[in-house]
């Protein structure tokens, strides 16, 4: 058998552990700082822009996106245990199974949760107690914040099967890709967007 799997996680195993938990780790802070940067820069643009009915639905709709990012990031961490424990063993086939697995299964389910969500957002508004004058804006951003979700649960995915290799590097360099390219969207379709009835 190739010492390929060997060679590829030989950085993440050997060595002295503090040099190489920084390398893995600091990708990862920077990462979870960026998002949280961009929720700030999309609520300040929609609060000053659309007014404060559109604020308290994108503060609705980014609980409820958060909350199902969670179940990915479990089927995420799953899949990472696996492949780090294959990539242990020198079993490269079984890394392949274990990521085209996960990926199928992540997607077949969110794409069973857009459904769902497409469909349950006005009753997911009323059991959130949304306000009236902000219903229908949280109604229109639930449905498309749960239209997102089979693309963002397959990206989470990837990017902690890459993670479970030992690479935490290429999936900060697609973060920033995502990032950069929300920072720019966000001003632009909000200004060029319909004021959806919201009351300032």
């Amino acid at each position: 058998m190739s010492d390929a799997p060997h060679d590829a996680t030989a950085r993440f195993t050997q060595g002295p552990i503090s040099p190489t938990l920084l390398r893995f780790a600091l990708p990862l802070l920077a990462t979870n700082f960026l998002h949280a940067l961009t929720g700030t820069w999309g609520a300040v643009w929609a609060s000053h822009a659309l007014g404060p009915n559109a604020l308290t639905a994108v503060a609705t709709a980014t609980v409820v996106l958060w909350m199902m990012m969670g179940t990915a990031m479990g089927i995420g961490t799953a899949a990472s245990v696996a492949i780090g424990q294959s990539l242990g063993a020198g079993d490269l086939p079984a890394v392949k199974r274990v990521v085209g697995s996960a990926l199928a299964f992540v997607a077949a389910f969110a794409l069973l949760v857009a459904a769902a969500g497409w469909a349950l957002s006005p009753t997911l508004a009323d059991w959130l107690d949304t306000p009236l004058p902000a219903r229908d804006f949280t109604i229109t951003h639930l449905r498309f914040t749960f239209l997102a979700m089979p693309s963002i649960f397959c990206y989470l995915v990837m990017m902690m099967v890459m993670r479970g290799a030992g690479d935490s590097k290429t999936p900060f360099k697609f973060t920033l890709i995502w990032i950069s390219g929300t920072l720019l969207l966000i001003p632009l379709l909000i200004k060029g967007s319909p004021r959806f009835q919201c009351n300032k």
